[in-house]
Protein backbone atom coordinates (compact mmCIF):
# COMPACT_ATOMS: atom_id res chain seq x y z
CA UNK A 1 0.00 0.00 0.00
CA UNK A 2 1.18 3.17 -0.82
CA UNK A 3 0.20 6.78 0.74
CA UNK A 4 0.49 8.18 -2.98
CA UNK A 5 -2.19 6.99 -4.88
CA UNK A 6 -2.07 7.77 -8.80
CA UNK A 7 -1.99 6.26 -11.93
CA UNK A 8 1.10 5.30 -13.99
CA UNK A 9 1.73 3.80 -17.29
CA UNK A 10 2.09 0.26 -16.27
CA UNK A 11 0.72 -2.95 -16.16
CA UNK A 12 0.01 -3.15 -12.63
CA UNK A 13 -2.68 -3.83 -10.20
CA UNK A 14 -4.42 -1.00 -8.24
CA UNK A 15 -6.89 -1.65 -5.59
CA UNK A 16 -9.00 0.87 -3.37
CA UNK A 17 -10.45 -0.79 0.18
CA UNK A 18 -13.50 0.34 0.99
CA UNK A 19 -14.80 -0.25 4.37
CA UNK A 20 -18.31 1.69 5.35
CA UNK A 21 -19.81 2.75 8.76
CA UNK A 22 -21.64 -0.03 9.93
CA UNK A 23 -25.52 0.99 10.43
CA UNK A 24 -25.55 0.45 14.30
CA UNK A 25 -22.34 3.04 15.09
CA UNK A 26 -24.96 5.71 13.23
CA UNK A 27 -27.51 4.19 15.21
CA UNK A 28 -25.38 4.63 18.89
CA UNK A 29 -23.62 8.01 18.29
CA UNK A 30 -27.30 9.82 17.38
CA UNK A 31 -28.34 7.91 21.02
CA UNK A 32 -24.97 9.23 22.68
CA UNK A 33 -25.85 12.90 20.65
CA UNK A 34 -29.99 12.82 21.65
CA UNK A 35 -28.41 11.91 25.36
CA UNK A 36 -26.06 14.72 25.82
CA UNK A 37 -28.54 17.03 24.75
CA UNK A 38 -31.20 15.81 27.39
CA UNK A 39 -28.87 16.23 29.91
CA UNK A 40 -28.09 20.06 28.89
CA UNK A 41 -31.72 19.94 29.21
CA UNK A 42 -32.37 19.07 32.55
CA UNK A 43 -33.76 22.15 34.48
CA UNK A 44 -36.49 22.04 31.45
CA UNK A 45 -37.70 18.39 32.87
CA UNK A 46 -40.97 17.78 34.39
CA UNK A 47 -40.68 18.00 38.58
CA UNK A 48 -41.20 14.49 39.06
CA UNK A 49 -38.77 12.63 36.90
CA UNK A 50 -35.77 15.69 38.46
CA UNK A 51 -36.72 14.13 41.72
CA UNK A 52 -36.54 10.03 40.34
CA UNK A 53 -33.12 11.18 39.03
CA UNK A 54 -32.07 12.89 41.93
CA UNK A 55 -32.58 9.89 44.63
CA UNK A 56 -31.14 7.37 42.03
CA UNK A 57 -27.91 9.62 41.86
CA UNK A 58 -27.50 9.81 46.18
CA UNK A 59 -28.43 6.29 46.46
CA UNK A 60 -25.16 5.66 44.00
CA UNK A 61 -23.54 7.88 46.21
CA UNK A 62 -24.20 6.10 49.31
CA UNK A 63 -23.64 2.69 47.85
CA UNK A 64 -19.50 4.01 46.92
CA UNK A 65 -19.00 5.07 50.13
CA UNK A 66 -20.42 2.11 51.51
CA UNK A 67 -17.80 0.08 49.11
CA UNK A 68 -15.00 2.66 50.48
CA UNK A 69 -16.01 2.14 53.97
CA UNK A 70 -15.97 -1.59 53.55
CA UNK A 71 -12.73 -1.70 52.08
CA UNK A 72 -11.33 0.49 54.96
CA UNK A 73 -12.78 -1.64 57.73
CA UNK A 74 -11.38 -4.78 56.11
CA UNK A 75 -7.88 -3.58 55.66
CA UNK A 76 -8.21 -2.05 59.92
CA UNK A 77 -9.44 -5.81 60.96
CA UNK A 78 -6.32 -7.40 58.72
CA UNK A 79 -4.17 -5.53 60.20
CA UNK A 80 -5.54 -6.07 64.51
CA UNK A 81 -4.83 -9.73 63.54
CA UNK A 82 -1.86 -9.55 61.62
CA UNK A 83 0.22 -7.18 63.79
CA UNK A 84 -0.32 -8.62 67.08
CA UNK A 85 0.48 -12.62 65.76
CA UNK A 86 3.43 -10.83 63.53
CA UNK A 87 2.20 -11.60 60.14
CA UNK A 88 1.01 -15.13 60.90
CA UNK A 89 -2.47 -14.72 60.19
CA UNK A 90 -4.10 -13.42 57.54
CA UNK A 91 -8.04 -12.69 58.41
CA UNK A 92 -9.61 -10.62 54.78
CA UNK A 93 -12.89 -9.63 55.23
CA UNK A 94 -14.94 -9.78 51.57
CA UNK A 95 -11.81 -10.85 50.15
CA UNK A 96 -12.84 -10.26 46.50
CA UNK A 97 -14.31 -6.82 47.17
CA UNK A 98 -11.36 -5.42 45.42
CA UNK A 99 -11.09 -7.89 42.66
CA UNK A 100 -11.55 -8.19 39.37
CA UNK A 101 -14.84 -10.15 39.18
CA UNK A 102 -18.49 -10.01 38.95
CA UNK A 103 -20.99 -7.87 41.36
CA UNK A 104 -22.61 -10.82 43.09
CA UNK A 105 -18.82 -12.54 43.01
CA UNK A 106 -17.24 -9.84 44.67
CA UNK A 107 -19.31 -9.84 47.82
CA UNK A 108 -18.86 -13.49 48.30
CA UNK A 109 -17.13 -15.22 49.87
CA UNK A 110 -17.81 -13.59 53.62
CA UNK A 111 -14.08 -14.31 54.70
CA UNK A 112 -10.92 -15.81 54.34
CA UNK A 113 -8.67 -17.33 56.68
CA UNK A 114 -4.99 -17.97 56.47
CA UNK A 115 -2.18 -19.23 58.96
CA UNK A 116 1.40 -18.95 57.80
CA UNK A 117 3.10 -19.90 60.87
CA UNK A 118 5.29 -22.98 61.78
CA UNK A 119 3.16 -26.18 61.38
CA UNK A 120 3.02 -28.78 64.51
CA UNK A 121 3.99 -32.50 64.44
CA UNK A 122 0.05 -33.02 64.25
CA UNK A 123 -0.48 -30.72 61.57
CA UNK A 124 2.25 -32.67 59.91
CA UNK A 125 1.40 -36.16 60.11
CA UNK A 126 -2.29 -34.77 59.21
CA UNK A 127 -1.02 -33.80 56.34
CA UNK A 128 0.60 -36.77 55.48
CA UNK A 129 -1.75 -38.88 55.73
CA UNK A 130 -4.39 -36.29 53.04
CA UNK A 131 -1.20 -36.47 50.68
CA UNK A 132 -1.32 -40.17 51.08
CA UNK A 133 -4.74 -40.98 50.63
CA UNK A 134 -5.15 -38.08 47.80
CA UNK A 135 -2.44 -40.59 45.92
CA UNK A 136 -3.89 -43.61 46.76
CA UNK A 137 -7.41 -42.37 45.38
CA UNK A 138 -4.81 -41.39 42.01
CA UNK A 139 -3.51 -44.73 41.57
CA UNK A 140 -6.87 -46.29 41.92
CA UNK A 141 -8.76 -43.42 39.18
CA UNK A 142 -5.64 -44.73 36.79
CA UNK A 143 -6.20 -48.37 37.51
CA UNK A 144 -9.63 -48.65 36.97
CA UNK A 145 -9.44 -46.46 33.67
CA UNK A 146 -6.58 -49.01 32.52
CA UNK A 147 -8.63 -51.92 33.49
CA UNK A 148 -11.73 -50.32 31.72
CA UNK A 149 -9.46 -49.23 28.56
CA UNK A 150 -8.14 -53.08 28.26
CA UNK A 151 -11.86 -54.55 28.93
CA UNK A 152 -13.20 -52.29 26.10
CA UNK A 153 -10.23 -53.61 23.48
CA UNK A 154 -10.64 -57.37 24.24
CA UNK A 155 -14.10 -56.58 23.70
CA UNK A 156 -13.30 -55.02 20.46
CA UNK A 157 -11.10 -58.27 19.58
CA UNK A 158 -13.68 -60.63 20.77
CA UNK A 159 -16.08 -58.83 18.47
CA UNK A 160 -13.69 -58.89 15.26
CA UNK A 161 -12.72 -62.56 15.81
CA UNK A 162 -16.09 -63.89 16.86
CA UNK A 163 -18.74 -62.86 14.96
CA UNK A 164 -21.53 -65.23 15.14
CA UNK A 165 -24.05 -64.82 12.22
CA UNK A 166 -27.57 -65.17 13.09
CA UNK A 167 -29.89 -67.17 10.49
CA UNK A 168 -33.08 -66.30 9.92
CA UNK A 169 -36.44 -68.45 10.25
CA UNK A 170 -36.74 -68.05 6.34
CA UNK A 171 -33.04 -68.72 5.63
CA UNK A 172 -33.70 -71.59 7.98
CA UNK A 173 -36.54 -72.88 5.34
CA UNK A 174 -34.78 -72.38 2.77
CA UNK A 175 -31.10 -74.34 3.24
CA UNK A 176 -33.58 -77.62 4.87
CA UNK A 177 -35.79 -77.50 1.31
CA UNK A 178 -32.12 -77.30 -0.27
CA UNK A 179 -31.22 -80.75 1.81
CA UNK A 180 -34.31 -82.39 0.91
CA UNK A 181 -33.88 -81.62 -2.91
CA UNK A 182 -30.63 -83.02 -2.87
CA UNK A 183 -31.59 -85.87 -0.95
CA UNK A 184 -34.02 -86.94 -3.10
CA UNK A 185 -31.63 -86.18 -5.81
CA UNK A 186 -29.31 -88.41 -4.46
CA UNK A 187 -32.07 -91.66 -3.91
CA UNK A 188 -33.14 -91.12 -7.61
CA UNK A 189 -29.41 -91.84 -9.16
CA UNK A 190 -29.03 -94.57 -6.25
CA UNK A 191 -32.16 -96.26 -7.83
CA UNK A 192 -31.38 -95.58 -11.42
CA UNK A 193 -27.82 -96.91 -11.03
CA UNK A 194 -29.63 -100.39 -9.06
CA UNK A 195 -31.64 -100.60 -12.45
CA UNK A 196 -28.57 -100.59 -14.70
CA UNK A 197 -26.85 -103.16 -13.01
CA UNK A 198 -29.75 -105.13 -13.02
CA UNK A 199 -30.00 -105.14 -16.51
CA UNK A 200 -26.16 -105.59 -17.13
CA UNK A 201 -26.67 -108.95 -14.92
CA UNK A 202 -30.21 -110.31 -16.89
CA UNK A 203 -27.86 -109.48 -20.01
CA UNK A 204 -25.25 -111.95 -18.73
Amino acid sequence: MHMDQYFVDCNDAYVWIYEPIPIYYWFFGTLVVLGAIGVCLFPLWPSTIRQGVYYISVAAAVFLVLILALAIIRLIVFCLLWVPTLGRCHLWLLPNLTADVGFFASFWPLYQYEYYGPVSEGDKKVNKKKKRKEKDSDTEETSSTQLEEKSDTTKESLKEHTQIEEISPTEEKKLSSFELVEGEEGSEGSESEKSNTDRDFVML
